[in-house]
């Protein structure tokens, strides 16, 4: 039988790195020309909106993720403790 590992602590860091990933996300900028042809403004100012909310979203999404690698790392830790405290118990 192989050994699963868990680290609530190595779950703590790996979410620290993403939500760090995440936080640069909206330091990057993005611009559209204001100068050039109406049409070619307007699909300018466009491609901007909707790069940014994409960016918006992804940040999001890593976010929540970071977060539920952060639960489960939790929940690994609480599980191994039930665990070896019913086997201590046991002996």
């Amino acid at each position: 039988m192989s050994e699963m590992k868990s680290s609530a602590s190595g779950a703590n860091a790996e979410s620290a790195s993403i939500n760090q990933a995440a936080s640069g996300i909206d330091k990057q900028s993005v611009s559209y020309a204001t100068e050039s042809t109406i049409a070619a403004i307007a699909n300018g100012k466009s491609a901007y909106q909707t790069a940014e909310g994409a960016a918006s979203n992804f940040k999001s999404a890593l976010t929540a993720d970071a977060g539920r690698i952060a639960a489960i790392g939790a929940e690994f830790a609480e599980a191994d403790k039930a665990i070896s405290n019913s086997i201590i118990g046991n002996k």
